[in-house]
């Protein structure tokens, strides 16, 4: 029933939560123990410099810098990093993480105002000026909600749309939707609203690429790891190339080589 958005709409719209995003993050890294949170979530990714790179793809940072920053939050005890966090807080602001993810950091550091008495030992600072500032992460939290939920309803015809074509890979229009509405919050935490398009299409990369995902991990009665997938893909370009241009299908051997 939400009316679809105009670009001005979306770049207006896409700003403002931008901004309560920067504010929400400012007062998140306040706290000592949100750098110990970031450490123990991202510190032992796997692949570590490529998913590194991938996670903080934005970042001014180069991977050296990222792993030294890391890696000393993952040593440090909140004791430790309190003193300094303030200047830890700008270096973490520079790896501008996707908005879910300071929502998730939030959702960890909320279970320590279940704590009765002294918590300076386990957050970095004061019960008070803690409690203080976690009634102000949840008044920023729900308007960033609000905002996310705006851009969300006005674009979920644009998810059942591109359901409908997919449900020939074989799967449920429920389970096709419910990932589609997965991506668009995603596409809605990585949109840029200087870019020269509108959301709609910056968001129907993400929102098919989910399809092909769950396709892969539920299409086959066998689930293949993703990385078979795209060598399969490959090795089918290429033995449709090499018929092409030479009438006979390509060896072992020959696919090997071509495919590196």
């Amino acid at each position: 029933k939400t009316p679809p958005l105009t670009k001005e709409e979306e770049g207006k719209l896409s700003r403002e939560l931008l901004q309560e995003i920067s504010v929400f993050r400012f007062h998140l890294l306040e706290i000592p123990l949100a750098f110990k949170i970031l450490a123990d979530r991202y510190f032992q990714i796997q692949d570590s410099k490529r998913a590194r790179r991938k996670l903080f793809e934005k970042s001014s940072l180069d991977d050296a810098e990222i792993v030294s920053l890391l890696s000393l939050f993952f040593k440090s005890s909140v004791k430790d990093l309190a003193p300094k966090h303030r200047f830890f807080r700008n270096k973490v602001l520079l790896l501008n993480l996707p908005h879910g993810e300071y929502l998730k950091i939030f959702s960890e550091l909320e279970k320590y105002t279940l704590i009765e008495g002294r918590i300076k030992d386990k957050v970095g600072i004061e019960r008070n000026t803690f409690l203080t500032l976690v009634r102000r992460l949840r008044y920023l939290r729900a308007g960033i909600i609000e905002l996310r939920n705006q851009f969300l309803c006005a674009n979920l015809r644009l998810v059942a749309s591109f359901a409908v074509q997919y449900q020939h890979l074989g799967l449920p229009l429920e389970d096709l939707i419910q990932e589609g509405n997965a991506a668009l919050i995603r596409a809605i935490e990585k949109f840029d609203p200087d870019l020269e398009l509108k959301f709609s299409t910056y968001a129907t990369w993400w929102i098919k690429q989910s399809f092909i995902k769950l396709f892969r991990n539920q299409g086959r009665a066998v689930r293949l790891p993703a990385h078979i997938h795209e060598l399969s893909a490959r090795v089918l370009k290429f033995v449709q190339e090499y018929e092409t241009e030479y009438d006979r299908i390509p060896t072992l051997k020959e696919i090997s080589t071509g495919i590196g």
